[in-house]
């Protein structure tokens, strides 16, 4: 019997979530879907990234997918690779645009969840409790429909940014190549991304994205809102205004003002600080914040 998509019914919830995963690294991030050339043309789906459990993971939802047992995993340089022949997926692929998926990728809360996961596992990174979703130029209409997707489900985005120009020299994995596209990303909130999705199937994503919530001491803005909203206060504003004035949320001045928390900024100085004193051996490495 050829392959063909789950129909989007509710008791088929458990497997329109594997495949919204997969189409979470197929429809621009770090899986492919192609055909090869020459006489025996072969019908390829790779997923492909140097973290083996983020592998793993859509390793056996594709194969859930596809009905079969998951494929071995093969080491290829930096990276751990799965690959299927799948011929008939590969024609329906082909013949199916990002806006045609949308009924399997927003079925449910569930399936826009695991969407996303597969996408962020795919070409997210995790950084100053913000966690960022990377793509090119190209795929900013892909990029900025995650987004919405995030926003719907209650997660705050922050708009599309470019952070890197075209024609930038770039190392990947230690080979030199020129961007050919800007970079754009955007960010999500931490906490929301681990509250409402669940985290990453990506393991090392995953641990810096719990350590980075769990007791944090600091927020994410910048240094320079939180000496704004200090002056403030100190010319005689109350907390409330002074947040309205800087532009940041009214708890995290607060917290600013009465527990003492700090920006990132001041939070990354202090840590290069206290490593720098144990990296000499003192016994008293300066303040904790």
């Amino acid at each position: 019997m050829a392959w063909a998509p789950p129909e989007p019914k509710p008791e088929n919830l458990e497997i329109l979530k594997d495949f919204a995963y997969v189409l979470g690294w197929l429809i621009k991030g770090d899986g492919s879907v192609f055909i090869t050339s020459g006489r025996e043309k072969r019908f390829i789906v790779k997923f492909k990234c140097k973290n083996r459990s983020a592998v793993i993971r859509a390793n056996r939802a594709f194969a859930r997918v596809l009905g079969r047992y998951p494929n071995r995993l093969v080491r290829d340089g930096h990276f751990w690779v799965a690959t299927y022949h799948a011929k008939a997926f590969v024609i329906w692929w082909k013949q199916h645009s990002p806006e045609g998926l949308k009924p399997y990728i927003e079925f449910s809360e569930d399936t826009i969840r695991e969407f996303i996961r597969g996408y962020f596992d795919s070409d997210g990174s995790v950084g100053n409790y913000q966690i960022f979703l990377i793509g090119a130029e190209g795929h900013a209409h892909v990029l900025e429909y995650v987004r919405k997707l995030c926003l719907r489900l209650g997660i705050r985005a922050s708009p599309i940014e470019v952070y890197r120009d075209a024609g930038k020299e770039l190392w990947i994995v230690g080979k030199r190549t020129i961007a050919k596209e800007r970079g754009l990303r955007f960010s999500v909130n931490a906490k929301d991304f681990l509250t409402i999705i669940g985290g990453f199937s990506h393991d090392v994503r995953d641990r810096k994205l719990r350590s980075m919530v769990k007791g944090r001491k600091w927020t994410p803005w910048s240094s320079r809102e939180r000496e704004q909203v200090l002056e403030l206060i100190s010319r005689g504003l109350t907390i409330r205004e002074a947040a309205r004035k800087v532009g940041v949320p009214y708890l995290t001045a607060y917290f600013w003002v009465k527990r003492g928390t700090r920006s990132w900024g001041e939070y990354s100085v202090i840590r290069r600080v206290r490593r720098r004193w144990r990296a000499r051996g003192d016994s008293n490495p300066g303040p904790t914040g």
